[in-house]
């Protein structure tokens, strides 16, 4: 082998394409005190290139799981849990819904908002929403409530959707997420300095349907009478009270302290009795 194809250890570097030679392969090869051949180094470039693919093969599958992760994320700020992943194992799109035997369904609206946000600049009025069904969120989360939507100032909530549970477990969820919505409403009308209140209405019944709409911006919804009639113990109801129908109270009526309102008269319904749920009622005072 004549000198002229040798080449000397300090320059390797330069003789390997940078884009075929990973540091690794670089280190190694200038960690020997010796010439390569010309041979040598096409070895290496074959080697590296191996690598480079492989490398790269691994780089772009990091980077999809990334992306994959990123649009879990998000979908998971619309959607439950289930659904998305109900979503991602579709290979074609299908229409998701579920049927559910009973469901136990919240709603509750914020009063005197829509005067409030007709003498507010927008931004502030997004403000004081955000905080509200933010923390209403937290409710939510904190007492298996599934949050299904809001509807300009009203929040909606269930609990058995898309997580089946025992009838009395969706009511004691609810009512417990129902007792925190008062104070939450009040703790932020006095940090913004506005007169807001809440109106909370809960039923528990069923048949329910819910799946998710849409196609460019998916929506998860519930459909069935029972949603109607909580919407209807909400609008029926009184500012600052937790309205419930007579299955929510016969449902959890040891748990919880209630006041009957009496007849009340709820369209599409007719006469109807119903309940001011109060409080819970502490093991200590069952005793």
């Amino acid at each position: 082998m004549v000198e002229a194809d040798l080449i000397p250890m300090s320059s390797i570097s330069v003789h390997l394409r940078p884009a075929r030679a990973p540091p690794c392969i670089l280190r190694a090869l200038c960690s020997e005190k010796r010439h390569y051949s010309t041979r040598e180094v096409a070895f290496f470039n074959s080697i590296a290139h191996v690598l480079t693919i492989r490398m790269d093969r691994e780089f772009a599958e990091n980077k999809m799981l990334q992306e994959k992760s990123k649009v879990t994320s998000l979908l998971l700020n619309v959607l439950p849990q289930e659904t998305v992943l109900q979503l991602q194992s579709q290979k074609k799109p299908e229409i998701i819904s579920v049927k559910y035997d009973t469901a136990t369904v919240l709603f509750a609206d914020l009063v005197g908002f829509t005067e409030l946000s007709s003498r507010l600049p927008a931004v502030k009025v997004v403000s004081i929403l955000n905080d509200i069904f933010s923390a209403l969120d937290l409710a939510a989360e904190r007492n298996r409530m599934e949050k299904i939507k809001t509807i300009g100032d009203a929040y909606m909530a269930a609990a058995g959707v898309p997580k089946v549970m025992a009838v009395k477990e969706q009511g004691f969820n609810a009512a417990m997420m129902a007792l925190e919505i008062p104070e939450i409403v009040a703790r932020f009308a006095k940090k913004h300095n506005e007169n807001i209140n809440v109106r909370v209405g809960i039923h528990t019944g069923g048949p329910v349907v819910a799946g998710v709409i849409g196609v460019k911006k998916f929506c998860y919804d519930m459909w069935g009478d029972s949603v109607n009639t909580a919407s209807r113990m909400e609008s029926t109801g009184i500012p600052g009270k937790i309205q419930v129908s007579d299955d929510v109270y016969q449902n959890i009526k040891g748990m919880f302290d209630f006041e009957v309102r009496g007849p009340v008269n709820v369209k599409g319904k007719g006469i109807m009795t119903t309940y001011f749920l109060l409080g819970h009622r502490d093991v200590e005072e069952e005793g």
